[in-house]
C-alpha cells in the first residue's frame, strides 16, 4: 500500500462534507462548526497530499499547526453551541485561549515548520474529555434512539478517532522513535489510516441525523 492509499482512506471525510453541503440550510445551525470542519479536513487532506507529491514536506507541518488550531475551536464551538459550557461565551475563550498560547509557546520551542505533537495531544486529550461529557448530558438528558442522534455518533467518532491520534503521536514523540523502525511506523499509520476511515463514515452517518432548524412561527 502507497502513500496514495492512504491518501484516498483519509479522503473519505469527503462524504460527511458533501452530505453536510447538501444539508447546510435546512440543518439545525447548532451544528453548523461541524460541517465547517469536515469541508475543511477535506481541503487540508488534499493539500497535504499535493505537498507530500511536489517534494514541499517543509510545508506540511505548518499547515497541520494551522488546522489544528482552527479544528479545536470548531469543535470547541460545536459543544458550545450543544450547551455543554452552559453558554458561558468566557469558558469558551478561555479554554480558545490556553490552547492558542499551549501552541504558540510550544512551536517556538520546536520551531514553526515542526508538527506540534505536544500541544496536539494536550488539545486531543480535551477534545475526548468534553466528547465523554457530551456524550453524559445525551444519555441522561434526551429521550429519542440515541443511534438517531448526532451528538452519540459525532461524540463516538471524536473519542476513536482522538485516541488513536495521541497513541500515534505519542509514538512520534516517545523513545521508540529515536530509533524508529521502518515496520513498526508503518503498522503505526496502517492502525490510525483504518481508524480514520471508520471515524470519517460515522461522521457521515452523523450528518444524516443532524436535526432540522426550528421553523420560528411569528403572531402578529
Amino acid at each position: 500500500m502507497n502513500d496514495t492509499f492512504f491518501f484516498l482512506l483519509s479522503l473519505s471525510i469527503i462524504f460527511a462534507a458533501i452530505l453536510g453541503v447538501i444539508r447546510f440550510r435546512k440543518m439545525d445551525p447548532a451544528y453548523h462548526p461541524f460541517v465547517y470542519y469536515c469541508c475543511i479536513s477535506v481541503l487540508v487532506e488534499i493539500l497535504v497530499y499535493l505537498l507530500l507529491s511536489g517534494n514541499m514536506q517543509y510545508l506540511v507541518g505548518t499547515v497541520y499547526n494551522i488546522f489544528g488550531v482552527v479544528e479545536f475551536w470548531l469543535l470547541i464551538r460545536l459543544f458550545y453551541n450543544w450547551g455543554l459550557f452552559k453558554r458561558k461565551k468566557s469558558v469558551f475563550i478561555a479554554i480558545n485561549l490556553f490552547s492558542v498560547l499551549l501552541r504558540a509557546g510550544t512551536l517556538y520551542i520546536r520551531g514553526y515548520d515542526k508538527i506540534n505533537y505536544f500541544a496536539s495531544i494536550v488539545n486531543a486529550f480535551a477534545l475526548i474529555f468534553f466528547s465523554i461529557s457530551a456524550f453524559n448530558r445525551m444519555i441522561l438528558n434526551e429521550r429519542k434512539n440515541i443511534f438517531k442522534n448526532a451528538k452519540f455518533w459525532i461524540c463516538i467518532g471524536i473519542i476513536i478517532y482522538y485516541t488513536c491520534f495521541i497513541l500515534v503521536s505519542t509514538e512520534k514523540l516517545s523513545f521508540l522513535h529515536l530509533n524508529p523502525s521502518k515496520n513498526f511506523d508503518y503498522k503505526v499509520w496502517q492502525i490510525n489510516a483504518y481508524a480514520n476511515l471508520l471515524v470519517n463514515l460515522l461522521y457521515a452517518v452523523a450528518v444524516v441525523w443532524i436535526p432540522r432548524k426550528k421553523n420560528i412561527i411569528t403572531l402578529f
